[in-house]
């Protein structure tokens, strides 16, 4: 490795990310640079060698990347070992220098993926991961092929030396940039990958057998935060964790038992389990506070002038769901994260199903961050290991366009960024003959579409509370369910758009939704309980809450049915868990008022998993989403409530509202409210119903997209007035206000709205 030193000097470009006609957008020198991107890899031949398809049917994919019009590209750099950075920076500069041979216009964002490497534990012995056995190696995988073997110790993300040790190789890669003139003029920001995998090591051990981590650095992290929670006062904490004996040198790090099972049902209990509430909230602010250490050192090498974002944040579909992703919300007003990536989920994208981000879009887009989608989704001629990770979710041409449509609609219409991640995609969408003109087009749509509003006309809003995911074990499956099914399996397919939030922006902003719905209240503080009943409790708005919904408090450690109640103004009372086995519900009579059929069950995940990797693990049988039982359980025992559904194992009352002179609360005792029940609830607080059936709807002020879940014919019901026009066709349709499509499952359609 080099020991030359680069003198630090500002970036050529000014790069930003502005808020602008509704969403964020990328500005280069002033100028908005069209929608979509392309990920990018050195050797990219290699990419198309399986045993199904001929790497040599692929085109030149750098010459008819240039065909489609893509403006930015995503160019990987390791950074594991320092004395490899050379060799992989000289990686970067051929692939940046192939990149901009075929169009000097172009611009790349470096993306930045962070390895383990071997010689790290030689140098900081207490900076590794240790398991809850003791053990320091010993994994399933050879981190791709960036360690020597399965049984070297790795670093633990909660070590200051490699958070140090990233700092400056991030600031060296900024300064040699900048120090070599073509590739300042090509480069105009930094993309963190926080490899490997995503915040933690998740899928490399055995967790039958160990659990991560309870290396030195973790624990003396632990007491560092502690330290900063409790503001050094060691009564504080003792009477938090509910021990006289406890001081910061002797904290010990909850067990295996502890971390799987909760104190009181499926949750920790702040009352006698603060301890494991603030193990796993600190494990996310680790990640959070080292998130932005590596962003700040990228800002303020190129002097401010560059985009820097992160693969970061997203929660749904994360197998250890508060294990580095979950502490956001400071991090949102990071000034050092311009932009937070996530891919799309990998279940169900097949046709007639939708696709989703795992990141709150709006409470981003209202701070002016970007959201940039990884569009991974698999195509007919992807290879095998594609195939196998994210399902096959195409058979044919035919079927690849419909399927990249979609995946185009919702990023395009949502007002996020997307890029094509050239591994996963297939040969096909770099020939002639193939999908490249479906890819052209799509560019030429995202140019079309500056200057033009990407305002949002969602009135229903989806609400995430951060603390609120680290007082239940990932093992019950509850946040899971609420986190990811819902986000991924009910939200998308109301026939509405909805709106994503971490709770406290509703709370604090007047955001102006028709219909409030929360994913995951479990534990609120008394501050938040008065915002919502004095910011949200008015102007005829439906607030829905589901199970356990306001259950704990940190300034009640006692919980209760009656917090509750408190929250939801519904009067529940708790029974026996033995009582009420499954959340499934039995609609009552009273639920015809709501446009619901009197005897339909509801409060289970009924969605049928039919592509994706839990398919190919389950031998390719179709099965369904699981629920978590619940447990308390908790029924409603309100005179004043009108009773909507019962518990189908006991008739007991589960599912009620009570209507207020200022707006309506429900209660629904299932972690799942689904798809049929949101729908009714969104009609009677007035939203715009696009569809009048479970619809795949992307909406905003000027565009209109569909997905279609049937063959047959469906009607969509505009907000005002206006003359249409098909995007990828380009065929006009005259003035109405209900306009009547016959389509194809899978079929797709995006509307520019002429008003």
């Amino acid at each position: 490795m080099s020991h030359k030193l680069y003198v630090q000097t500002k970036s050529k470009h000014k790069s930003e990310i502005r808020l602008c006609n509704g969403s964020p957008k990328i500005f280069v020198d002033g100028e908005e640079l069209p929608l979509w991107g392309f990920q990018y890899f050195p050797e990219t031949s290699k990419v198309f060698q399986s045993d199904k398809y001929d790497a040599r049917k692929a085109p030149d994919i750098d010459e008819n990347l240039n065909k489609i019009g893509v403006r930015m590209y995503y160019a990987r750099i390791d950074l594991g070992d320092p004395e490899d950075f050379e060799t992989y920076f000289g990686e970067l500069k051929d692939t940046i220098r192939r990149i901009r041979s075929k169009d000097e216009n172009t611009y790349v964002i470096a993306f930045v993926a962070l390895p383990p490497y071997d010689n790290f534990h030689k140098k900081y012995p207490d900076g590794v991961q240790t398991f809850d056995d003791g053990t320091v190696g010993n994994y399933t995988t050879d981190a791709r092929k960036t360690m020597s073997g399965k049984e070297v110790p790795r670093h633990t993300h909660a070590s200051l030396e490699w958070r140090h040790e990233t700092m400056g190789l991030l600031r060296q890669l900024v300064r040699r940039i900048q120090a070599e003139p073509d590739l300042d003029d090509a480069v105009v920001g930094y993309f963190i990958f926080p490899f490997h995998f995503e915040a933690s090591y998740f899928y490399d051990y055995d967790k039958t057998s160990k659990l991560d981590d309870y290396s030195v650095a973790t624990k003396e992290a632990m007491k560092n935060y502690l330290a900063e929670k409790y503001a050094g006062r060691l009564d504080w904490l003792r009477e938090a964790w509910n021990d006289e004996n406890m001081d910061f040198e002797s904290i010990t790090l909850p067990n295996r038992e502890e971390r799987t099972t909760g104190t009181r049902g499926l949750f920790w209990n702040p009352e006698d389990a603060q301890r494991r509430i603030d193990y796993t909230e600190i494990r996310s602010r680790v990640w959070a506070d080292t998130l932005e250490c590596f962003a700040k050192a990228c800002k303020e090498e190129s002097g401010g002038r560059a985009i820097v974002g992160s693969f970061w944040g997203y929660l749904a579909n994360n197998t250890t769901l508060w294990n580095g992703q979950s502490f956001f919300r400071r991090t949102m007003d990071s000034p050092y994260l311009d932009s937070w990536g996530t891919p799309f989920p990998y279940a169900n994208k097949h046709l007639g199903c939708s696709v989703a981000s795992r990141i709150m879009n709006d409470s981003l887009k209202m701070r002016g961050k970007l959201v940039f989608i990884e569009a991974d989704t698999a195509t007919s001629t992807s290879i095998d290991k594609i195939f196998q990770t994210h399902g096959i979710a195409s058979s044919g041409l035919e079927d690849d366009a419909e399927i990249l449509k979609r995946d185009f609609i919702y990023t395009f219409v949502e007002g996020l960024n997307g890029g094509w991640q050239e591994l996963n995609c297939g040969f096909m969408q770099f020939r002639e003959d193939g999908l490249l003109p479906l890819m052209r087009k799509m560019q030429q749509i995202g140019v079309s579409s500056i200057g033009k509003s990407m305002e949002s006309v969602a009135e229903i809003a989806s609400l995430v509370h951060q603390e609120s995911i680290f007082c239940t074990p990932t093992e019950s499956n509850l946040a899971i369910n609420v986190l990811e099914h819902n986000f991924v399996h009910v939200l998308p397919y109301l026939g509405a758009p909805v709106s994503h939030y971490e709770m406290r922006d509703a709370l604090t902003n007047d955001l102006g939704h028709k219909m409030y719905v929360f994913e995951n209240a479990w534990m609120l503080s008394k501050e938040e309980r008065d915002m919502i009943h004095k910011n949200l409790e008015k102007d005829g708005k439906v607030l829905v809450y589901n199970y356990a919904s306001g259950f704990l408090s940190p300034d009640n450690p006692k919980a209760s049915a009656e917090n509750i109640t408190d929250l939801t103004g519904i009067k529940v009372k708790e029974v026996g868990v033995e009582e009420v086995q499954s959340p499934r519900i039995v609609l009552t009579e009273a639920a015809a008022a709501l446009g619901l059929t009197p005897g339909d069950e509801v409060g289970e995940f009924d969605v049928m998993m039919e592509s994706g990797p839990q398919i190919l693990g389950n031998g390719g049988v179709p099965y369904k989403l699981p629920t978590a039982k619940i447990d308390p359980v908790f029924v409603v025992d309100d005179p004043d409530a009108v009773v909507l559904g019962v518990y189908k194992e006991t008739g007991l009352p589960a599912f009620a509202m009570k209507e207020t002179a200022d707006c309506t609360k429900v209660y629904v005792g299932s972690p799942c409210v689904g798809r049929k029940v949101l729908r009714a609830l969104a009609k009677k607080a007035g939203v715009h119903m696009v569809a009048d059936e479970e619809s795949i709807i992307y909406e905003n002020e000027k565009y209109l997209g569909i997905h279609a879940m049937r063959d047959g014919e469906i009607v969509l019901n505009l907000r005002r007035k206006c003359a249409l026009k098909e995007l990828f066709t380009d065929e006009e349709y005259p003035v109405c206000e209900t306009l009547k499509l016959d389509l194809k499952k899978g079929q797709n359609k995006l509307f520019e709205l002429l008003y």
